[in-house]
C-alpha cells in the first residue's frame, strides 16, 4: 500500500526506507525491486544489518545511521536525491529525507520509531518549509484502511514468494512468557524482518 497507493512508486525511481531491516523495510525493498525501482537505499543501526539489506533483502545501498549525521550520510549515498521515502522512524530520518527529496517527491508515513520509547518527543524536522518549496507530498496511513486491496496484494506477491524471488524475513521468539522480551527487543531493533512470538 505504501509503495503503490500512497507514494505511487514508478519504474526507474529511487527510494529511501528508514528502519530498513524491520518487518516493513524487509518486505518493502523486495516489493520495490519488483516494481522497477532504480535505487533502494536503507538505513539501519549496525553493520551486520546493513550487510543483510544489500545481500538478502533487495537494497542497492545501505548505511548505518549516526545521530546528527543522517542527512549527510544519505546525501553521500545518493547525491542525486530520492523520489520516494517510506518513513518508519520520523524525527531526524524524516528530516534527512526531506533534504534529499527531488521536486515532487512523495513520502508514505508508516511509523515513528523515534518516538515510541522516547521520554520526550524528538524535535520536529527543521526543514519543513522544504515540503512547500519542493512541492512534496507526505501522507500517513494505516493498513487497516486498505483491506479491500488484500486480494490484489496476494495476487501480486504470492507467485514471487513461491518462486523464491521474494524471501519473507522474520525473527521468532519462542514461548508465551517471552512476549514482553520480544516486544522490547523489537523496539530496540533486535529483529530482522517481522518480529513473531510462537506460543508453542
Amino acid at each position: 500500500m505504501a509503495l503503490t497507493k500512497i507514494a505511487r512508486l514508478q519504474p526507474g525511481e529511487s527510494l529511501y526506507i528508514s528502519s530498513a531491516a524491520g518487518g516493513v523495510g524487509s518486505a518493502a525493498a523486495q516489493f520495490a525491486a519488483l516494481l522497477g525501482a532504480k535505487r533502494i537505499v536503507g538505513s539501519t543501526r549496525n553493520a551486520e544489518k546493513s550487510k543483510i539489506l544489500t545481500e538478502r533483502l533487495g537494497y542497492t545501498d545501505a548505511f548505518v545511521y549516526q545521530s546528527g549525521k543522517i542527512s549527510a550520510q544519505l546525501r553521500d549515498v545518493i547525491p542525486e536525491g530520492i523520489d520516494v521515502y517510506l518513513d518508519n522512524v520520523g524525527g531526524e530520518q524524516l528530516e534527512a529525507a526531506i533534504a534529499a527529496f527531488k521536486d515532487f517527491g512523495r513520502a508514505a508515513l508508516i511509523g515513528a520509531v523515534a518516538q515510541y520509547s522516547a521520554l520526550t518527543p524528538p524535535t520536529a524536522p527543521y526543514n519543513l518549509f522544504d515540503i512547500v518549496g519542493k512541492s512534496l507530498t507526505l501522507q500517513g496511513f494505516l493498513v487497516r484502511d486498505y483491506k479491500d486491496f488484500q486480494d490484489e496484494l496476494e495476487e501480486f506477491i504470492i507467485p514471487h514468494i513461491q518462486s523464491g524471488r521474494v524471501v519473507p524475513e522474520d525473527t521468532v521468539t519462542h514461548g508465551f512468557n517471552n512476549i514482553v522480551d520480544a516486544f522490547l527487543s523489537m523496539l530496540k531493533g533486535g529483529n530482522i524482518g517481522k518480529a513473531i512470538v510462537s506460543i508453542e
